[in-house]
């Protein structure tokens, strides 16, 4: 992935871990910790705390 020719994105802490551990975590795009939470934003499902966030603002504005 890291050669290939385009943006690599990867997700989860065993994934980062390998990336690091094989040198090619620098050569990544977008290196995320939370795979699970990744998958759902590419997916385009809403992700809890930025709907939380989203209500707090809405809240604020009044």
């Amino acid at each position: 992935m890291a050669n290939a020719p385009g943006y690599s994105v990867i997700g989860g802490g065993d994934s980062v871990a390998a990336a690091k551990r094989f040198g090619v975590r620098e050569r990544m795009g977008y290196v995320c910790t939370s795979g699970g939470g990744m998958v759902r934003f590419l997916s385009g499902q809403s992700l809890p705390v930025v709907e939380a966030s989203r209500r707090a603002a809405e809240r604020r504005r009044g």
